[in-house]
């Protein structure tokens, strides 16, 4: 298995197509293995050799790959230079502490893609971290 290779495939899914990998809890778990599988195979059905890669991937490998998603985020696509981008340029540092007070992270996710939309490679960024990485994006303001 070309793991490289199948992590690309499967991180395009996510920070470029907006694949939520984690559930919407504090800190929040990634969502189940099969159902990511599913979701990938179905945004890259226009692509018939990441299909073959991604369905011949076993559980393990697509975890494995799953799990570099996150942590890879930071240094492959700067999200705490775009987030706060729209905390600080956009001036919305207060409502993303009060949104996060709140406990309303699909609100904070809304916002950051909203203030993002037009950077097609920045606005699904959060779908790669889970609530508890967005705690402390937002603690780091």
């Amino acid at each position: 298995m070309d793991m490289q290779l199948l992590y690309e495939h499967v991180a395009w899914c996510v920070w470029h197509e907006g694949l939520r990998l984690y559930d919407n809890g504090v800190p929040g778990h990634l969502n189940d293995v099969n159902a990511l599988r599913n979701a990938c195979l179905k945004l890259q059905q226009h692509n018939g050799n990441a299909g073959a890669l991604i369905s011949a991937a076993s559980n393990n490998e697509l975890m494995s790959v799953l799990g570099q998603t996150e942590s890879r985020v930071e240094k492959e696509h700067n999200l705490t230079e775009h987030f706060r981008w729209v905390a600080y340029h956009e001036s919305r540092r207060a409502e993303m502490l009060n949104l996060l007070s709140e406990g309303k992270y699909s609100e904070i996710r809304s916002l950051y893609y909203n203030h993002q939309n037009h950077n097609s490679n920045a606005r699904h960024l959060l779908s790669c971290v889970s609530n508890g990485y967005i705690v402390g994006l937002i603690n780091d303001l």
